[in-house]
């Protein structure tokens, strides 16, 4: 051995906390990137800004759905530091930063030793972990609390004082109203005690998780009343996220077809690949062998999740299963080094290179992304573009799924902004914008037809806004840029990620 004992456990505490800076660093450089924000994320933002701190208890408008202890937080934030898109981003990345450090105790806890370092660099540079970190949403926060209640359950396993349990069972009714995936976490992990106390004939114990679970039953009846039962009402909600159930049982090949698409989407998501699975397996089997306890609390929140999913209560979606990132990296990391330390004495390099192909594609996605920072629609170039050039009497056209960015960068670009948001708006509408410079006219949600599109004044210069994310609005897009080529005259145009501008002149032809 190169070390020994004790030097090699302090160059293994050395490199973790080099791994876990690096993850600081890139968790603030996507911060610091200072992004638009898209869609999903000024949806949010607009019931944050325009709801009292009571309102933000009750449903949110927008079809939006956050947990309420979510909201109140970020309310906090904007009230005290301002409404800026830093503000809005600050808890989620505060989140991620302290996922670091929680997953490196969880990892320390229930991995082998030179697992650790190949688990903290996934968990460090996962370009979709960094993104998170830095999206105002509760992705973040719901990954820090699963790390958390892991934590804890893996404590519970060899701890029993009542103490204890008791700021178990408080926390865990109180993390119900910060995260909505806690009624995946704590009924696993909680499970997973249950059992193993029963195993070992541990009756106390058994009593007290009962006990914990009746809090969080109550905790949770009354979070459902307030901030979930509504969300199942949302319509359509269920239909659009089909093709992210679990189908069971097989029915067809297209069952089989979504299981392994779903799988894919998730590899993708993730930026692993194929090693990465073979490593994960290998860790599960690890894991069950050899570490029964910490295998059901890791598992079992997945299990939940996908039961969930196939009573259609639940989509296998990229984000929403990014809480489940952990769990998955602890298996994959013992299983490469089980994997490494049975090969090492024969072929030394297999275990090293099936490591180094393991991290590859995760470093080499972030290396990228870390001098093109990852965005979705970057609205505020193009906004900025048409200040610069917007002329007295010019129109401004915005699609459909743009309002929302639109209405919270309109102050910052003088841009009128006194309009109500309709999700399902079925007309064009012109907004009320009397004290403006220009007119503003606001797209129909879908099934643009060219007798709406005639409601636009045929002026001299008329500026159209697309989102280029989302496949409905480009085909509404392309019915409103073919009604635009033959009435008009395409003078200009700006594109950046997601979105783009055109300048038309409407006037032309029809003087003709």
């Amino acid at each position: 051995m190169i070390f020994d004992s004790k030097n090699k456990d302090s160059v293994l505490k050395i490199t973790s906390y080099l791994i876990i800076s690096v993850g600081i660093f890139l968790r603030l450089a996507q911060y610091f990137s200072n992004k638009s924000l898209w869609r999903d994320e000024a949806m949010l933002a607009l019931n944050i800004m325009e709801k009292s701190f009571i309102d933000l208890l009750k449903p949110l408008d927008y079809s939006q759905y956050a947990p309420p202890g979510f909201l109140i937080i970020e309310k906090l934030i904007i009230s005290i530091l301002g409404q800026s898109e830093f503000s809005f981003r600050l808890f989620p990345l505060i989140c991620g930063i302290a996922s670091l450090f929680l997953f490196y105790k969880l990892i320390k806890k229930c991995l082998s030793p030179l697992a650790v370092p190949v688990a903290l660099v996934l968990f460090s540079v996962l370009l979709c972990l960094n993104y998170y970190s830095s999206e105002a949403k509760q992705y973040s926060s719901d990954l820090l609390f699963t790390l958390l209640f892991i934590l804890v359950a893996i404590d519970l396993k060899e701890k029993s004082t009542i103490f204890y349990f008791i700021i178990y069972a408080l926390a865990g009714a109180l993390v119900i109203w910060f995260s909505h995936v806690s009624v995946f976490v704590l009924p696993g992990v909680g499970l997973s005690i249950f059992v193993l106390s029963l195993i070992k004939k541990e009756r106390i114990k058994s009593i007290l998780i009962l006990a914990a679970c009746f809090l969080w039953i109550v905790s949770f009846l009354v979070f459902y009343f307030f901030s979930v039962s509504h969300i199942v009402k949302i319509p359509g909600l269920i239909d659009y996220w089909s093709n992210y159930y679990i189908p069971f049982p097989l029915h067809s090949t297209a069952d089989f077809l979504k299981y392994k698409n779903i799988i894919k989407e998730f590899f993708r998501f993730t930026s692993l690949n194929s090693i990465a699975g073979i490593c994960f397996l290998t860790g599960l089997v690890y894991f069950f062998q050899k570490k029964k306890g910490v295998f059901f609390i890791l598992a079992m929140p997945a299990f939940i999740t996908l039961i969930a999913s196939v009573f259609h209560k639940y989509p296998i979606f990229e984000r929403f299963v990014l809480f489940l990132i952990p769990a998955t990296i602890c298996f994959i990391a013992e299983g490469a080094e089980w994997i490494r330390a049975k090969t090492w004495n024969r072929f030394p390099l297999a275990g090293i290179i099936i490591i180094i192909l393991l991290l590859y594609k995760p470093v080499n996605f972030t290396r990228i992304n870390f001098t093109h920072p990852l965005t979705q629609e970057e609205t505020k170039p193009v906004f900025k573009y048409i200040k610069e050039h917007l002329k007295n009497g010019d129109v401004i056209y915005v699609s459909d799924p743009l309002q929302f960015s639109f209405k919270y960068y309109a102050k910052n670009y003088n841009f009128c902004s006194d309009y109500s948001i309709k999700q399902d708006r079925e007309k064009v509408e012109e907004a009320k914008c009397s004290e403006f410079n220009h007119r503003l006219f606001l797209g129909a949600a879908e099934n643009l037809s060219t007798r709406e599109l005639e409601k636009i004044p045929k002026n001299k210069r008329v500026w159209f806004i697309f989102s280029e994310k989302l496949s409905d609005n480009r085909a509404d897009k392309a019915v409103t840029l073919n009604y635009l080529d033959k009435v008009g005259v395409k003078t200009g145009s700006f594109l950046r990620q997601g979105i783009v501008a055109y300048l038309y002149d409407l006037d032309m032809r029809s003087n003709h």
